[in-house]
């Protein structure tokens, strides 16, 4: 079943919209988790891409873009920070903008929230150490439309993030790693089909980054986030790798 492409340009509009103000998503896929523990009161907007660290082989022997963007909101008071973000595969916006008939209710955004708590450092301490948690899912225009009727997934990371302030003057570049424990579970099943949401599977994964603040208004980020995905039998180790900036004044970079 295909939308209009004007319908289906407004559903995921919809969709975007909504993942922003829900704020449902911790991690949204194909992005690194980004963790830098050093946080201050205020609030920042966010721009990051993100990419896979191998290229992915479709079977008809083209590879598949797997571009990330995301977009997002942080801020903190005191030692408790938040952020939401919503993000889509650069191929699924694509057409989305262009009103293509690809752009149909199963276009996937992904959309979170995380939520670190400081539990160390910060100020004139060079080092700072914070606890981290969160939940994530993906959301398409059938969501939307059907009122979220289908089982989802949610992608629950719990961890620690430590880092180190290298003072440079005007700038002072904070290089942080964050192990973390990564709890998928379905929710919202039916009656009928209860025994999916009774489980939960978990996966070690870890993330090393960078932040360059500049006059303590411009952010510049990167990080690389590696570690196993999936269930059962279809584990695999996945990494990926992403940069971004960040305009505002203290929050979460």
């Amino acid at each position: 079943m295909r939308l209009t492409t004007r319908t289906g340009t407004a559903m995921l509009a919809l969709v975007l919209a909504g993942g922003a103000a829900t704020a449902l998503s911790a991690q949204n896929y194909g992005l690194p988790l980004f963790t830098n523990p050093r946080i201050s009161t205020g609030i920042r907007l966010h721009a990051d891409f993100g990419r896979p660290g191998d290229a992915i082989t479709l079977p008809d022997g083209s590879t598949a873009d797997l571009t990330i963007f995301q977009a997002g909101l942080s801020f903190a008071i005191g030692p408790v920070g938040i952020n939401a973000a919503v993000a889509a595969n650069q191929a699924d916006i694509t057409a989305c903008s262009n009103q293509s008939t690809q752009c149909d209710v199963n276009t996937t955004a992904s959309a979170g929230v995380l939520a670190q708590i400081k539990a160390y450092g910060g100020g004139r301490r060079n080092v700072s150490v914070s606890l981290f948690g969160g939940a994530s899912t993906d959301i398409t225009a059938w969501d939307v439309a059907t009122s979220g009727e289908l089982p989802k997934q949610l992608n629950i990371p719990l961890g620690v993030a430590i880092g180190y302030r290298i003072p440079l003057g005007v700038a002072s570049l904070n290089v942080w790693g964050a192990p973390r424990y990564s709890v998928q579970k379905f929710v919202n099943c039916s009656a009928g089909n209860q025994q999916v949401c009774d489980t939960s599977e978990g996966n070690f994964r870890w993330a090393v980054g960078a932040d360059l603040p500049i006059f303590r208004v411009l952010s510049v980020r990167a990080a690389y986030d590696s570690g196993k995905v999936g269930s059962g039998t279809n584990k695999q180790t996945l990494s990926f790798f992403g940069a971004g900036v960040s305009f505002g004044f203290g929050g979460m970079r």
